[in-house]
């Protein structure tokens, strides 16, 4: 069941309880949690009190991003987790405190709207130190469907200080986030 996950994170679900391998949401549906129950030694791999807590971030859009502009960095500024403190609400960057190999997901909704949606396709961009990593589209149109969501979850090498961010291509896009429903996060495998 387990068996894709790294020996460390192996070794955190062998100190927990069969109870704690039930994962449920929290307050978004992409957001796992593994509860209670873990000895002390599983849990110190997550905790901040550890003295080398693993790098961790979740950050929700809060608002509506009612008009894009080329280029601009979406700003996820509901910094629900940060452990590390690697995340910066008010840049949206997440910044590699340490070298290794980070899980980094990404969901974006887009709204259609007629003066901030053509209906075509709106493109997003997760970057690595300002350059193109993989791009995520959104296709919203008033005749089909008025939201639509594009979401990717990937590894990346990152080395000490490297940056990832998410950047709009296209002006005039409408981003929902009212809903809690675009994020961006990752955290450190090994």
């Amino acid at each position: 069941m387990f068996s894709e996950f790294s020996p460390s994170v192996l070794r955190v679900f062998s100190e927990c309880s069969p109870s704690v391998l039930r994962v449920f949401s929290d307050r978004s549906p992409s957001v796992l949690r593994v509860f209670s129950e873990c000895s002390p030694s599983a849990f110190r791999v997550f905790s901040e009190n550890s003295p080398n807590p693993r790098p961790a971030f979740l950050a929700i859009l809060s608002d509506d991003i009612k008009a894009t502009t080329e280029g601009q960095t979406i700003l996820f500024d509901d910094v629900v987790t940060n452990i590390g403190s690697a995340y910066n609400g008010k840049t949206g960057t997440f910044t590699a405190p340490i070298e290794g190999l980070y899980l980094i997901s990404v969901k974006i909704t887009g709204y259609f709207k007629s003066t901030a949606s053509s209906g075509s396709t709106n493109q997003y961009e997760l970057k690595k130190n300002d350059n193109l990593y993989l791009r995520l589209n959104v296709n919203v149109n008033a005749n089909t469907h008025w939201y639509d969501s594009s979401s990717v979850v990937t590894v990346m090498v990152l080395g000490k200080g490297d940056r990832v961010n998410v950047e709009s291509v296209y002006s005039e896009k409408y981003v929902e986030g009212s809903e809690r429903n675009t994020f961006f996060s990752g955290f450190l495998i090994e």
